[in-house]
């Protein structure tokens, strides 16, 4: 089971260009968003090709999409016997979306009154006419969740912006002002980039100031465990033309250089240092911590989309 919480910083490519994906669904249209959720709500658990799924929703939005069929304020004003048969029918408007991503509708949906979940999760934005219903994933298989986002059409106007990695250092034991480390993965020259080192599909070339591009796919992470990222600049480009990954191809990009290198672990940034060129590849010399220097820059800054919350 795999719950739909994962920080945003955390989401691969495929995730990312996700964030704003729509398609049909019967006659209601379909959005995928990440938020927040707040208030009372409704949680509705069922199961698909056999796996458990959970969600969650607005009560206030629920009750109004059931109005056409059961008008009432609340779940506790709906007959208990007819929970059953409205979760259900709830869950219909995932059929068509669930058929296109070749899987089974929902079955034995079970409600239950409960508070909104306290993270960011996928959001299925089922809308009709002048209905909404934001269907909250709270868990799913993950097999299951990326088959009906793989089902969405990117937002084609959806700019990502994730940042540039030269490469990992180990998480050093201690660490002061002064420090070098040795950076693993960088290439030979300041010209190839991991995009979104910490779930990287492979490297970019940047081959002019506005323009990279897409390298050979990355077949396994390059990256230690628990290593840090070296961070050095933050990419912004179309969602569509980042997935699916096509080596060879170009790609229009702004990029932001960042002052100082960021070694970023976790979505925080653990420190900030000055890069050096060695004779058998590249370190870092660090110049800020945060124990030393105050806060710094959060690393989870550069992971957006152009998209809202919904």
């Amino acid at each position: 089971m795999t719950r739909s919480s994962e920080p945003d910083w955390a989401l691969d490519l495929f995730l990312q260009t996700r964030i704003g994906a729509q398609g049909a669904s019967g006659e209601a249209v379909v959005t995928a968003r990440r938020a927040r959720p707040a208030g009372p709500g409704v949680r509705i658990d069922a199961y698909g090709d056999g796996e458990a799924l959970s969600f969650w929703v607005p009560e206030a939005d629920w009750c109004g999409w059931l109005a056409p069929h059961w008008p009432a304020p609340a779940l506790a004003a709906l007959d208990r016997t007819m929970w059953p048969l409205a979760a259900g029918w709830t869950l219909t408007v995932l059929d068509g979306l669930l058929s296109a991503a070749g899987l089974a509708p929902c079955a034995a949906a079970r409600p239950m009154p409960a508070e909104a979940p306290a993270a960011r999760h996928w959001c299925l934005l089922c809308q009709s006419e002048t209905r909404r219903l934001p269907l909250f994933v709270l868990a799913a298989p993950e097999a299951w969740l990326r088959g009906v986002l793989a089902a969405l059409a990117p937002d084609e106007a959806a700019w990502l912006s994730l940042p540039l990695g030269l490469g990992w250092c180990p998480a050093p034991a201690t660490l002061a002002v002064g420090d070098g480390l040795a950076i693993a993965g960088a290439g030979e020259e300041l010209d190839q980039f991991w995009l979104h080192p910490a779930a990287t599909p492979g490297r970019l070339r940047l081959i002019a100031p506005d323009l990279a591009e897409i390298g050979a796919a990355a077949t396994t992470p390059p990256a230690l465990p628990g290593a840090w990222t070296v961070e050095v600049a933050a990419l912004r480009a179309p969602a569509a033309a980042l997935w699916p990954w096509r080596p060879g191809e170009a790609v229009a990009v702004e990029v932001a250089p960042y002052p100082l290198a960021r070694l970023a672990s976790g979505g925080g940034v653990m420190a900030q240092g000055e890069l050096l060129r060695l004779t058998d590849g590249w370190a870092v010399r660090i110049a800020h911590l945060p124990s030393v220097c105050g806060a710094l820059p959060s690393a989870s800054a550069p992971y957006a989309s152009a998209h809202p919350e919904s």
